[in-house]
């Protein structure tokens, strides 16, 4: 799964129904392999601002991510995905302790590709611009 994401996916409750979801399908399964976290806000590989690193607003996002918190426009939303998250889970708290802990390093490994496969692309395309 490759989800584009802001810092606001985190916040609201169908992307953490859909986060949620495929995490317990896929825990124990690398899943790190199977999920990629692609941030619209990052730069590109070319820009001097361009990091692999996670920055602390990124880390703080995941860090005090509840999943009670995430916003919707009807409360039968909450109620529909709170009570898949449990069912999958076993609390809402187990996936917010999931979140705060392990999806912070698959959204590093996921910066560390996207930088890693940014630069090759760029270095691909002037290969066939100028030649090697």
């Amino acid at each position: 799964m490759i989800a584009f994401v802001s810092m606001n996916y985190f916040s609201r409750i169908w992307c953490v129904y859909e986060l949620a979801s495929f995490c317990k399908h896929h825990q124990g399964e690398a899943l790190h392999e199977r999920l990629m976290l692609v941030s619209l806000d990052w730069p590109s590989s070319l820009s001097p601002a361009s990091s692999p690193t996670l920055t602390e607003t990124e880390r703080g996002v995941l860090a005090s991510f509840r999943c009670r918190e995430a916003e919707c426009f009807k409360p039968c939303d909450r109620a529909t995905v709170l009570a898949a998250v449990r069912k999958d889970w076993g609390s809402e708290a187990a996936f917010d302790t999931f979140v705060q802990h392990d999806l912070v390093k698959v959204l590093e490994e996921s910066k560390t590709r996207y930088s890693t496969w940014l630069a090759q692309v760029t270095s691909d395309t002037l290969e066939l611009m100028f030649g090697s």
